[in-house]
């Protein structure tokens, strides 16, 4: 890896992509964020689209330019092994957190994340997305490509719930190849507009909506 790129790389994304970026070149690996079909785990079609490494540039793309407080808490929605939660660590959220309904993939994760030196401020809940009760402590919520437009539909229902019951500022940020169903999910009841929509990697779209209190 050139000094060059390994400095742009550096200044955009932090050191820990540093770090998966020689790991990858250098084949010591240290993380592993292979890709899982569904067939691979205890999981339904309707419960997840199987895991493939989600790029940190979806999250680039949908907090580089935003204020990000020591305050604020964020949640990887369908976490798997925890790959955009190391990306999400380069901004200054108090908690980085997950939550992934796969238990192989959680122990992955768990395993990842202590390997870039965020364990101490990260947990990954191993729970069904879709039955989580905890949306209450979080203000930042993250999607890579998670779920079925049923899935989907209930855990946007299950935070909705949660703003209504602790009204917030909040942020939802959605990262997907066809996000167009996704986005009229989330504005469909008025809760949330949408602040910014770019392209991530040449082909994801990264919506970024947002709840004022």
């Amino acid at each position: 890896m050139k000094i060059y790129d390994s400095y742009k790389l550096l200044r955009r994304s932090g050191w820990r992509e540093l770090l998966i970026r020689r790991d990858r070149i250098r084949g010591t690996n240290r993380f592993d964020f292979s890709d899982e079909g569904t067939q691979n785990l205890d999981l339904g079609p309707n419960e997840s689209n199987g895991y493939y490494d989600p790029i940190a540039s979806g999250v680039d793309s949908a907090f580089y330019y935003r204020r990000v407080e020591s305050t604020s808490s964020v949640i990887n929605i369908g976490a798997g092994k925890a790959r955009a939660m190391i990306a999400l660590a380069q901004f200054p959220f108090g908690k980085v957190d997950g939550v992934e309904g796969s238990p192989e993939l959680a122990d992955i994760g768990r395993r990842n994340l202590a390997r870039a030196y965020i364990g101490f401020r990260s947990e990954i809940f191993s729970c069904c997305p879709t039955n989580f009760e905890g949306y209450d402590a979080y203000n930042y919520f993250y999607f890579h490509v998670p779920y079925s437009v049923g899935s989907l539909s209930l855990v946007l229902s299950n935070i909705e719930s949660s703003i209504e019951r602790r009204p917030r500022e909040c942020w939802l940020a959605y990262c997907s190849a066809e996000p167009e169903t996704a986005d009229e999910m989330i504005l469909a009841n008025g809760l949330f507009e949408r602040s910014l929509t770019c392209i991530a990697d040449g082909r994801r779209v990264v919506t970024v909506h947002q709840h004022s209190a």
